[in-house]
């Protein structure tokens, strides 16, 4: 009987058994060498919708689009040259901002002038009771208005019968003193003249205007009726 060896029959295969624990990490390997950039790769990107600033970690295509939104913000007067006074005309610059404070300056002189213009043309009008008239006169004609530091006065009176007056002597028209923005800056001498109930006999009048507000005249005859106009100035 022959000899038959054992050892030279292989089983069927057996089932998989179970994974083993993982080893222990293994040491940090060398670093690899440093890529490389095509300078010839295209990169597609879109402009931001807003100004963001770029922030570390975020991808090139996004970086880009940040980029070219502020350069599509930015206007021609960011490329100009500064100017640090009023009197530069020469194109492509732009005004310093430490102007604005002596521009604020002049807006604020040239208001004050133009205030002091408004009010040397505004025109005021009074009416009748501002001079206090005395009561022996009879007041026929009256008009008294001030524009700017000028004061204008037309009018026209009658003595009244009872009233006794004299030839060659001063006699003051108002009782009171005129309003101080009325008041002459120095005694003014106006024009008159007086005459009689038919306009006849007339005679040439001096007027006195004084700094302390009162109206004064001299007649050389005595009229039933005058009249006196002229203009003065204020301080």
């Amino acid at each position: 009987m022959g000899k038959v060896k054992i050892g030279n029959f292989k089983g069927p295969q057996g089932e998989t058994g179970p994974q083993g624990p993982a080893g222990p990490q293994g040491p940090e390997g060398p670093q690899g060498p440093m890529g490389e950039v095509d300078a010839n790769t295209q990169i597609v990107f879109t402009q931001a919708a807003s100004r963001e600033n770029i922030a570390s970690g975020e991808k090139l295509n996004i970086i880009l689009g940040k980029i070219r939104k502020w350069f599509a913000d930015i206007k021609g007067a960011a490329f100009q040259d500064v100017s640090n006074t009023l009197t530069t005309t020469e194109a492509g610059k732009v005004l310093d901002a430490r102007q604005g404070k002596v521009l604020d300056k002049k807006i604020d002189d040239l208001g004050g002038e133009v205030s002091g213009l408004n009010s040397k043309i505004h025109e005021e009008t009074y009416e009748q009771d501002v001079l206090s008239i005395a009561e022996f006169y009879d007041v026929s004609a009256f008009d008294l208005r001030r524009k700017g530091n000028e004061v204008f006065l037309n009018v026209s009176l009658s003595i009244k019968s009872t009233a006794q007056f004299d030839a060659n002597t001063q006699y003051t028209i108002n009782t009171n003193p005129i309003p101080d923005d009325l008041k002459a800056s120095k005694t003014y001498h106006l024009q008159g003249f007086g005459c009689d109930s038919n306009w006849g006999q007339a005679t040439a009048m001096a007027v006195i205007i004084d700094p302390e507000g009162y109206i004064k005249y001299t007649a050389p005859s005595r009229s039933a009726f005058f009249k006196l106009s002229g203009h003065w100035f204020i301080d």
